[in-house]
């Protein structure tokens, strides 16, 4: 008979690696006065 595999199936030794870094989020933050700034700019 075909003999059994001697040793388990080897699970991966890392993880999928993360990404170094998330994602960078933006360096200003939405414009709330809009408005203003358009009154002001006109």
């Amino acid at each position: 008979p075909p003999s059994p595999p001697i040793y388990p199936p080897t699970p991966p030794l890392y993880p999928p690696s993360p990404p170094l870094y998330p994602p960078s989020p933006p360096l200003y933050p939405p414009h709330r006065h809009r408005f203003d700034c358009y009154t002001t700019a006109n």
